[in-house]
């Protein structure tokens, strides 16, 4: 045997003695250090380092190691996000953003692998380090429609990269109370993972206790609450896992003030050590954006072990993440398509446009609705709005008198202006497009247009099917970004008491407002003062640009008026602003004056300046925050109306103009009012900068406020003697710098 074996051997390699010919491989990757296994590995596609995990245990391990993760290929970059619509709140929408450089699989957001046979519906609840945490309601039996049936859900854990998945055993008896559920996993540490669902009461209003699923068990443990103060969590803020602890947002209850806020570290035991107190109130903290790169490598998977080469998920903490709005978290403006007729050659769409915004408003001039066709359609006809551009129609057949409306690629569409001809208007139309926002005057927050397109291909060539979709759709305004349109329940309206119509089809597109994307700085700043101390505390430095730079607006000195010229440009646009220049180079500066003090009340007067000397403000706003502005007891010259968004916390306000007296900011002019606010005698005082709002923002935009250690102060306050993050840094270097030279002499 050992002849016939060395004979096959000399015939593939006739240079080798037998001897050699026999050496197992093992014998030979020996003597391979594991630098330059790894390096070998880094030079292959993933799916051949998946499969080299199975040459030996120290292969595997050694593939496994966290440490060689970044020098391995990995087949996917991307990460998962939602949309949610405040219309119909059924309409959640899943999707996964692939950002990977190169041709790379994706991801379906649907997570079809879950949803045949055993469910009939999944929602994502949580990620946590390329796991997805899911809910499932599995599909109904063949008597479902018995009276008695009641549908059962089931958490699910799941790898989206190899579509490798779990459910989670049945939950205990427990309270009924359940607030939602959150995953816990770090492949760093551990293959297992974590569920932890939070439960709390109507009666105590607070977190009673949390039920605990280790994949290592396999089983529910339930536990009651182990808090060390009495604490509320926030279920819509996402969680983030570090260093084996869960890091939840809540605050105490009962909930007296902003300060109250806090950061609930969660162990896998249940038991939270200690609360973290959120600096310059929890507003700070809702601004966090959670951005979740994923890298995956498809690995073998186990019901009761995941692997770790899965989603690297990184919670990043941006400074200016103005696209989540602490103050408006469901604001958007939707967009419905409601196709009202649809046949072989043509369909009729009520193209409606939504704000759900609290405070942002559109103003002139006016939205610019924008898409790109799918095919060649053509729009016979508009009512209620117009197309800026016919386009190029040669090719098109059409009868003398009824030429097409416009035959562009991509068309434009605008509102008509107040004063249209009746046969052109159809409901909610020719504002010129300008929309309210909901609380100034939720009737004038909706513009519609009705639409006629023809030559349209439908969906997989299909005759019976759906016409295709546009794409890139935008609004034409400056900070907004849509998404693309989405097939959602066709809209139903009400006819009269007893009668309902329904359209045939309904496309809806969501556009959410970025004021990182509007501009590159404020437009805004706020200056302070109090009767208490005679400095001035001014807008901060360069908060819009510093004068003169390129950056810049326009901006002229006293005696040089008579040079501005105050024209549209060619588009019919407002004029470029021209402002008076300044230290803070803004167009509008809002100054906070603590004016007087009560026995049980306090006053402020707030007033808003027009630098601009060439552009009016129409129907502007104010949204201020401070912890005491649900106790206004008399206001002057606006209209006032709290924004409550998070249960019973009133810390934020909205002012506006009144109509025909000051709802209009004239140029190089001013408006101002007086409020009187009950103090709370819990937390009330005028130490420490608490008389002066925590945030402004005019029409939307938050404006540059001063630094905090600039604040008038009291006349007997000692001078600040706060430590910046730096000196702290510093400090403790310092000590522990000493610490060690101790230790060493010693």
């Amino acid at each position: 045997m050992e002849e016939k074996s060395s004979g096959k051997k000399k015939k593939t390699r006739m240079s080798n003695p037998p001897a050699e010919a026999s050496v197992p491989a093992a014998a030979v990757t020996s003597h391979l250090t594991d630098d330059i296994i790894i390096e070998i590995l880094s030079l292959l596609p993933a799916k051949s380092v998946h499969r080299f995990k199975c040459v030996s245990p120290s292969w595997r391990d050694l593939i496994a190691d966290p440490a060689h993760r970044k020098k391995l290929p990995h087949t996917l970059v991307g990460f998962f996000y939602n949309t949610y619509s405040r219309v119909d709140p059924r309409s959640h929408r899943f999707h996964f953003a692939n950002v990977s450089v190169g041709a790379t699989p994706s991801v379906d957001p649907s997570l079809p692998f879950l949803t045949h046979d055993k469910y009939l519906y999944v929602a994502q609840l949580d990620t946590c380090n390329g796991l997805l945490l899911c809910v499932g309601s599995i599909a109904p039996s063949s008597s479902f429609l018995a009276p008695e049936y009641v549908v059962e859900s089931h958490y699910i854990v799941c790898n989206p990269a190899t579509e490798r998945w779990v459910h989670l055993p049945p939950l205990p008896e427990v309270s009924p109370g359940a607030v939602f559920a959150r995953l816990a996993f770090d492949p760093a540490v551990s293959s297992h993972f974590h569920v932890l669902q939070f439960d709390e009461t109507e009666q105590e209003e607070s977190t009673v206790g949390v039920t605990i699923c280790s994949s290592q068990t396999g089983a529910w443990k339930h536990i009651k609450s182990r808090f060390v103060e009495k604490t509320r969590l926030c279920s819509g803020v996402t969680s983030v896992f570090f260093h084996g602890m869960l890091h939840l947002l809540g605050w105490l209850h009962p909930l007296k003030t902003a300060v109250d806020v806090v950061l609930v570290p969660v162990d896998m035991e249940g038991r939270v050590r200690n609360t973290i107190p959120v600096p310059s109130g929890w507003y700070v903290a809702s601004d966090f954006l959670y951005v979740c790169f994923a890298s995956l490598l498809p690995t073998p998977f186990r019901p009761a072990r995941f692997s770790h080469e899965l989603l690297l998920m990184v919670s990043l903490w941006l400074s200016h993440t103005d696209a989540y709005d602490p103050v408006d978290p469901l604001g958007n403006i939707t967009i419905n398509w409601d196709f009202t007729s649809m046949d072989t050659t043509q369909y009729t769409v009520m193209v409606s446009i939504h704000n759900y915004q609290l405070y942002r408003h559109i103003e002139r001039p006016g939205w610019r609705l924008g898409w790109a066709w799918s095919g060649h359609e053509i729009i016979w006809d508009v009512r209620g709005a117009e197309t800026t551009e016919l386009g190029n129609c040669s090719g098109v057949h059409f009868d003398p008198g009824h030429p097409p409306h416009c035959c562009e690629k991509r068309p434009v569409v605008v509102d008509l202006p107040p004063g249209a001809p009746y046969d052109r208007q159809v409901r909610n139309c020719c504002r010129g497009g300008v929309l309210s926002s909901l609380t100034q005057n939720n009737s004038t927050a909706t513009a519609a247009f009705q639409m006629s397109v023809g030559n349209f291909e439908r969906e997989g060539g299909n005759p019976d099917g759906h016409p295709v979709k546009p794409t890139n759709f935008s609004l034409g305004v400056p900070g907004y970004t849509c998404s693309n349109a989405t097939q959602v329940p066709a809209t139903r309206s009400k006819v009269d008491e007893r009668r309902h119509v329904q359209v045939l089809l309904t496309w809806q597109i969501i556009c959410s407002y970025s004021q990182f994307r509007d501009g590159p700085s404020p437009s805004c700043c706020v200056s302070l003062s109090s009767f208490y101390n005679s400095t001035i505390v001014g807008c901060p430095q360069c908060s819009c640009g510093c004068p003169r730079s390129p950056s810049a607006p326009q901006c002229f000195s006293d005696g040089e008026q008579s040079k501005l010229q105050a024209l549209p440009d060619a588009d019919g646009n407002p004029p470029t602003p021209v402002i008076r220049c300044t230290e803070h180079m803004c167009p509008i500066r809002v100054h906070w004056h603590v004016k007087q003090n009560y026995r049980e009340y306090w006053r402020v007067k707030a007033s808003i300046t027009n630098y601009d000397v060439v552009s009016n403000y129409s129907d502007w706003n104010l949204v201020v925050r401070h912890p005491n502005l649900g106790n206004i007891t008399q206001l002057f010259s606006f209209n006032y109306q709290p924004l409550i968004q998070y249960d019973a916390i009133n810390d934020t306000a909205m002012f506006w103009g009144i109509v025909n007296y000051n709802a209009m900011l004239l140029r190089d002019g001013n408006v101002q009012t007086e409020m009187i606010l009950k103090k709370d005698p819990s937390d009330f005082t005028f130490s420490g900068g608490w008389a002066f709002p925590r945030r402004v923002y005019f029409n939307g935009h938050q404006c540059a406020m001063p630094s905090p250690d600039q604040y008038p102060s009291l006349p007997n306050a000692a001078p600040d003697v706060r430590v910046s993050a730096l000196q702290r840094w510093l400090i403790t270097a310092s000590c522990l710098l000493l610490l060690s030279m101790f230790h060493h002499v010693m």
